[in-house]
């Protein structure tokens, strides 16, 4: 069925958990309501949303990102892959929002590092989950295509992070053959008798897991000990916040497991990009870097 779709007034949205539960109630009543009454004006207070005003922002991204496709999907969708559905975005606002910032944290990367990803597509949707857990954040590694979800938005710091954890799992894949690539160079670099959890999916529903709360030697937080894959993610993307990279940073100068994480991927940038070197690693993070850089062997 064919409807159109309406932005939720302001007096009825919530946030957090809320937020989600008054979405879905206005996403039903729209459901129901506007077929009744397609040949209906529009009440002024309830203003129909239209996605084509944010068509210029995705055209600024096209120009930046050359052979990777930005779009807005107008349909909701279930995915095979991994069980993954999501909503069509109604809030226009965080849409503007999100772009703008997506643009500003992927303009850090290299353009060549961006080509050498093989990314295809980049979509902005709400209400992303895989099943029945929602995510701010969804790569589709089979298709090279990023989800994100855009009312996590409204959290900068968190949402900046996450444009570069998910990037880094889709150069894992591109790079490494896989996302979940069991890197023992990595693995070599914690203790000897650590071992990972069964992946980040576990970590959900287990509290607060992303504060950098510097839990174990060699680890930002919590998060990071649930899988390799996600800590060598959740390592990549403080280094390109500089908001999350300061309250790290005491912890890094402290903990040598750490600084050979920090030099691990910084080498592994920079053998795919010569301009990822540390003038620019001073740039992007915000900070000196800790000296000497370690030059490694990196997986490529």
């Amino acid at each position: 069925m064919d409807f159109k779709v309406f932005e939720t007034p302001a007096t009825f949205r919530g946030s957090g958990p809320y937020r989600y539960k008054m979405a879905r109630c206005w996403h039903i009543y729209a459901c129901l309501v506007v077929p009744v009454l397609a040949h209906a004006q529009v009440p002024p207070s309830v203003p129909e949303l239209t996605l084509d005003t944010l068509e210029v922002k995705l055209a600024q991204l096209a120009s930046k990102f050359p052979g990777v496709t930005f779009a807005f999907p107008r349909e909701e969708t279930m995915k095979g892959w991994a069980n993954m559905n999501f909503k069509p975005v109604q809030n226009e606002n965080d849409a503007a929002a999100f772009t703008d910032l997506f643009l500003e944290e992927f303009s850090k990367y290299p353009i060549e590092l961006i080509k050498l990803s093989n990314l295809k597509r980049v979509e902005f949707v709400e209400r992303l989950a895989v099943g029945k857990q929602y995510r701010a954040a969804v790569p589709d590694y089979e298709h090279e295509v990023l989800y994100y979800d855009v009312s996590y938005v409204r959290n900068q710091r968190y949402s900046r992070h996450v444009v570069h954890h998910e990037f880094y799992h889709m150069l894992e894949q591109e790079w490494n053959g896989s996302a979940f690539f069991k890197d023992q160079a990595w693995a070599r670099l914690n203790a000897k008798d650590f071992m990972y959890g069964t992946g980040g999916s576990e970590a959900y529903g287990h509290g607060d897991v992303w504060s950098f709360v510097h839990p174990k030697p060699g680890f930002i937080n919590l998060y990071s000990t649930y899988g390799l894959e996600e800590d060598k993610a959740e390592i990549w993307a403080v280094l390109f916040v500089p908001d999350n990279w300061r309250l790290v940073q005491k912890a890094v100068s402290e903990d040598p497991i750490l600084r050979a994480k920090v030099g691990y991927l910084r080498e592994f940038a920079r053998s795919k990009s010569a301009s990822m070197n540390d003038s620019y690693w001073r740039q992007v993070s915000g900070e000196v870097v800790y000296p000497p850089t370690p030059t490694r062997k990196t997986t490529h």
